[in-house]
């Protein structure tokens, strides 16, 4: 069994069938060769930003393939994604951010105002991770789509874990619970 790689499997037995469509570019058809060579490529770039088996990297963003991406990534890497609500505001997401103390912050184009927030709210340390190059939160702010699709894939294969006795140990994401008054609480 794969664990953490159910798309790395499905990739090994249906490479050409169409496992999405991207309705956000022109209906693009995705096989899951394709999705699992960007999966790979994300897991990479994530790597390279710190996170591993265990980390947390927060994402700030709404449905979008990338969003998929850094889940699959999250799994081959064995980090836990974070998904934070985008109803909060940016005084809420610091403290969740703070007390999950997430490796990387990954956020979509809609919510640049909202990063731009955590960094006036005095949240500095995370390293941010803009899914579109064009909207980005700070120049310094990295950019998820550019840098996954200049990555090559030759080499970057990540090895599916197989089941071992201390398999299952690290969740696959995180969620967030209610929170103390004024303030929601962090991962549980």
């Amino acid at each position: 069994m794969f664990l953490g790689d159910w798309l790395g499997r499905r990739a090994l037995l249906t490479p050409d069938k169409v496992a999405l469509i991207d309705a956000t570019r022109g209906n693009r058809p995705i096989t899951y060769r394709q999705w699992n060579q960007a999966a790979n490529r994300s897991a990479q770039l994530l790597r390279t930003l710190g996170a591993g088996k265990g980390d947390l990297v927060a994402i700030l963003a709404h449905n979008c393939v990338e969003f998929l991406d850094a889940w699959f990534a999250c799994g081959k890497l064995g980090a836990i994604l974070q998904t934070l609500n985008w109803r909060l505001t940016p005084r809420e997401l610091v403290e969740l951010i703070r007390d999950a103390g997430p490796k990387v912050l990954v956020h979509g184009p809609e919510f640049v105002d909202q990063v731009r927030g955590l960094r006036e709210a005095g949240l500095e340390s995370v390293t941010r991770l803009a899914l579109d190059a064009d909207a980005r939160a700070f120049p310094n702010d990295r950019r998820f789509r550019t840098i996954v699709a200049m990555m090559s894939v030759t080499g970057l294969a990540m090895r599916p874990r197989r089941r071992s006795s201390s398999a299952g140990t690290t969740p696959g994401s995180s969620a967030t619970r209610g929170g103390r008054p004024g303030l929601p609480k962090g991962p549980f």
